[in-house]
């Protein structure tokens, strides 16, 4: 199963659009009962602060209301994100425990 990204650019944040994104994944998180395999990460600021890329686990994908919620955000499958690959990825929202190896700044090791 494919990790989905969103992309929400700096005009679409003053909007308050990754806020709405986060939101409407909370609730629909909570009503699910926050399964552990699910999660929402931030994979921060681009270097000219133009976009953010938000990942969801592979098996929000699995859910019908969590895949629809992904489809209407425009989401496309995307390979998991990596150290490598993002300068900086954060636990929005998601079971800390079973992500902790998924957190992490670039400033740090």
């Amino acid at each position: 199963m494919s990790w989905y990204k969103v992309t929400i650019s700096a005009h679409q944040a003053s909007l308050y659009q990754h806020g709405k994104l986060q939101d409407k994944f909370l609730k629909i998180f909570m009503v699910l009962r926050g399964p552990k395999d699910m999660a929402l990460f931030s994979g921060g600021w681009s270097h000219s602060n133009t976009f953010n890329i938000y990942f969801f686990t592979p098996a929000c994908a699995s859910n019908p209301a969590m895949k629809a919620f992904i489809d209407s955000c425009s989401a496309v499958p995307c390979d998991e994100p990596t150290r490598e690959t993002e300068r900086e990825l954060c636990l929005l929202m998601g079971y800390s425990e079973r992500w902790r190896d998924y957190i992490w700044h670039p400033d740090l090791p």
